[in-house]
């Protein structure tokens, strides 16, 4: 959640306020000597109602990136038949957890089987500690090369890897941070490596890890995920109403990017906010959405300064630098 501005800045934010005091008693003192009607025939201003405008709140917060992955086993390998060969004996079961060097299953080359009928079986054994999440061989059947075996998972540990490019590589380092979200719970994970596409010198692949509770590994495998990294230095946004911010076709911003934890879109959105300037008029201003807070129902924007008032009303784009009066 983002911060308030420090004490350092209290002086200057209070002349600020008292800046934006003065515009907005200026708008009411108008509002007391002017008909109230919404639109004079001039057409040069637009009245609204005093509730419509207020001053905006600015906060401190940290930029972030994000990326998306599929939440897989630390390590997870097939095991093939190396040559042809026929299986002797299977020594696990699916769901079994095995000891790297354990016995999985015996099997008999054909070449070796054709030369020798008492020749004694080779050992399939398992890489590493896992688990057993799938048997593809059968006993007394035969397989080709590269045929499958069995499927072994190691779960102390889940990652996912995302593609991300590679101009982002200076904000990226091992060691660093990513907060995800499945099921509106949050979950925090760990950049374990960075490597450049061996198919796309554009693209760099992230790989995260992720420590986890038995409990929870079975609800997270398999889960497709939105991360986020942090980067930069603190920037300073405002905190304005959703109902107050608009998409490029001046209806209300869709919050469909921002409704999963952390509510934070891949890249920030476009969108719109009605400014009142210093001068009364009104002016139709680009922003940035940040992120969204469900529970006041606010976006973090970025794109308008501390010296500013906006409007909440809804208006058409004709409104663009229009003299704003009160009633």
């Amino acid at each position: 959640m983002p911060t308030k501005m420090p004490a350092a800045h209290q002086h200057n934010h209070h002349l600020q306020r008292r800046a934006l005091a003065v515009i907005l008693s200026a708008l009411l003192l108008s509002a007391c000597t002017e008909p109230t009607n919404s639109q004079p025939a001039t057409g040069d201003t637009i009245t609204l109602p005093k509730q419509a405008v207020m001053t905006v709140k600015m906060v401190k917060y940290q930029p972030s990136f994000a990326f998306v992955g599929v939440i897989t086993p630390i390590k997870q390998t097939t095991l093939t038949a190396l040559t042809p060969a026929s299986i002797s004996s299977i020594s696990v079961q699916a769901g079994d957890r095995v000891k790297k060097g354990d016995v999985l299953l015996t099997y008999l080359p054909d070449t070796l089987a054709q030369s020798n009928q008492s020749a004694t079986p080779f050992e399939l054994t398992a890489p590493f500690d896992g688990t057993i999440d799938k048997i593809f061989a059968q006993t007394n059947q035969s397989y080709d090369k590269a045929d499958a075996w069995l499927e072994i998972s190691d779960t102390s540990q889940l990652k996912f890897i995302s593609q991300l490019s590679a101009s982002l590589l200076e904000h990226i380092q091992v060691g660093d941070a990513v907060n995800f979200g499945v099921d509106g719970v949050s979950h925090t994970g760990q950049i374990s490596q960075v490597d450049i596409d061996k198919d796309n010198p554009n693209l760099i692949n992230v790989h995260v890890i992720i420590d986890t509770t038995n409990d929870e590994t079975a609800d997270l495998l398999g889960r497709g995920v939105v991360g986020h990294i942090n980067y930069g230095q603190i920037q300073v946004g405002v905190i304005m109403p959703a109902d107050a911010v608009y998409d490029t076709a001046l209806q209300p911003a869709n919050l469909s990017l921002f409704l999963q934890p952390p509510h934070k879109p891949a890249t920030p959105v476009d969108g719109f906010v009605w400014v009142i300037k210093q001068d009364h008029s009104l002016s139709l201003s680009a922003v940035k959405l940040v992120e969204y807070y469900p529970k006041t129902q606010q976006f973090l924007v970025q794109g308008i300064t501390e010296d500013s008032l906006v409007s909440t009303a809804k208006l058409d784009k004709q409104a663009h630098g229009k003299q704003v009066m009160l009633q």
